[in-house]
């Protein structure tokens, strides 16, 4: 498991994902809510994953928030995780 801060937050987006890629990982997850991805401009995230060649699966987590239910809980393997987090 590897956590960053959101791809394309610092750096372009190409630039993060190549570099993610650079470390083998073969799944991405986002935990961004649509709001947090859309004021990152991140709302091709999923295509821009998929060109490199990785998986991406989205799920939505609201900052400062316990997932309960069982659609939050459901992935079991993340090769990549990250939040918006502070800078």
């Amino acid at each position: 498991i590897w956590m960053s801060h959101a791809p394309g937050k610092f750096r372009t987006l190409r630039e993060d994902l190549a570099q993610v890629k650079s470390y083998q990982v073969d799944l991405v997850v986002t935990l961004l809510s649509e709001e947090e991805m859309e004021i990152l401009g991140l709302n091709h995230m999923g295509a821009a994953v998929e060109a490199e060649g990785m998986s991406w699966k989205y799920v939505e987590l609201r900052d400062k928030w316990i997932p309960w239910d069982a659609k939050h809980c459901r992935l079991r393997f993340f090769s990549l995780g990250y939040c918006q987090g502070s800078t």
